[in-house]
């Protein structure tokens, strides 16, 4: 076994406790303004005692609605989490045309409105992305010491075109397209050597 290994301390007992998530909790729907746009999102406050710490939800690819991630915001919310999940912007992302830096930037602004709100602790309001979002959160908080932390669920460890034309070359099997029509779309798409058999 590697040294490091054995070197790692257990981990703290009150860390493996169950997390109880129970308390009240103040729904919201708030807008701000981004760039180009207006964006929605709904806010989840622990009516706990606080300075409660905050997570902003960054979603994956597609049209990004909020609602994908209400089960795992109420829930922090009700442990202490103060939560926002946002719609994600519809100018400016596109299946073609994706801006990274862009939805960086919206994800910065949920964070600042976050940091803001009473009973928040400005130094605990992190970043949650997911699938795209991994590489989206990544950014934000490479442009902002307002991200305090970031988790990455699903995270893509490729580029971006290579991740398409994996996803690309996935949907081609399912729909069991010819060899040849998908070596040459995929490859078209800087994706050469993604080709699973089956």
């Amino acid at each position: 076994m590697d040294q490091a290994f054995r070197s790692l301390a257990p981990q703290p007992a009150e860390e493996l406790r169950p997390v109880v998530a129970a308390g009240p909790v103040r729904t919201t729907e708030v807008t701000i303004s981004a760039e180009r746009q207006t964006l929605s999102g709904t806010v989840r406050f622990p009516l706990t005692p606080g300075p409660h710490p905050g997570m902003v939800f960054v979603s994956g690819s597609g049209n990004g609605s909020r609602e994908e991630f209400t089960p795992q915001a109420e829930f922090l919310a009700r442990a202490g989490v103060a939560t926002i999940a946002f719609d994600k912007r519809t100018i400016g992302y596109t299946f073609r045309e994706r801006d990274f830096g862009l939805l960086a930037d919206d994800a910065l602004r949920w964070v600042r409105w976050l940091r803001d709100q009473p009973g928040v602790d400005k130094s605990r309001v992190g970043l949650w992305g997911v699938s795209e979002g991994g590489w989206v959160v990544p950014i934000a908080a490479a442009k902002s010491l307002d991200v305090g932390f970031a988790v990455l669920v699903s995270s893509p460890n490729v580029s971006p075109l290579r991740q398409v034309a994996w996803a690309l070359n996935e949907q081609l099997l399912r729909l069991r397209a010819p060899r040849g029509a998908r070596d040459q779309l995929t490859t078209a798409m800087g994706g050469g050597g993604v080709n699973i058999q089956r």
